[in-house]
């Protein structure tokens, strides 16, 4: 028999060196697609916070009242702006509220506080989700980064913020900012891909925090 060549391989040896280079090819693969789905996650809830954020600094330039001619002279009226979520729709947007309906009569419902249907709303930004995301708790097992209560059942939660009947809420959940900033009262949003979750947290009223939760503790 001809004996093999020194620098050659045997047909069996190339197969197994391919092998070999598929397996570490398809777990740096696996690794690498973790680490961008984990990217792309955090990307997203970073950037529901920063659109908090954003509606929260356009209900300070707006102020409480905006102030427009009237018979008397001056009348102020008031305005807030609103964060409206759809959690099945995977979609929010900021809305500023005018408390009157433009036509220079004054209703019932001017200065009560609350919107209604014949007031102005304004869009001021709208957003969803990528695919693959959801507002929903996932895994995490209590709730947004201080972990002071239980989910029951687990994945149970998605906006956990006041859901007002009053437009432009309608019943879903909603983040109402005043003129300085701040929000009347707290809640959670969760943003999840099935296997971890980030949550934008109000600790405070007007103070909003990000933390992450895997299905252990938050951090």
């Amino acid at each position: 028999m001809r004996g093999r060549s020194e620098a050659g391989f045997t047909l069996i040896e190339l197969l197994v060196v391919i092998g070999l280079m598929a397996i570490l090819f398809g777990i740096a693969g696996g690794v690498m697609s973790d680490q961008f789905r984990r990217w792309s996650l955090r990307n997203a809830a970073n950037r529901v916070l920063e659109d908090m954020r954003a509606a929260q600094m356009e209900a300070i330039k707006a102020g409480d009242y905006q102030s427009v001619p009237a018979a008397t002279g001056e009348q102020f009226i008031q305005q807030n702006v609103f964060v409206v979520f759809d959690p099945a729709a995977n979609s929010y947007r900021a809305e500023l509220w005018v408390d009157d309906d433009g036509d220079g009569n004054p209703e019932a419902t001017d200065n009560n506080g609350y919107p209604d249907a014949a007031d102005s709303f304004t869009t001021l930004l709208e957003n969803s989700l990528p695919n693959g995301f959801s507002f929903n708790s996932g895994p995490a097992t209590t709730s947004a980064c201080s972990g002071s209560s239980a989910i029951n059942p687990v994945g149970s939660d998605d906006v956990t913020f006041s859901r007002p009947n009053y437009p432009p809420c309608n019943g879903k959940p909603c983040i109402r900012f005043d003129g300085r900033g701040k929000v009347s009262s707290v809640g959670n949003i969760y943003i999840t891909d099935g296997r971890r979750t980030y949550a934008v947290n109000s600790l405070r009223p007007g103070f909003f925090r990000l933390c992450m939760s895997d299905g252990g503790n938050w951090r």
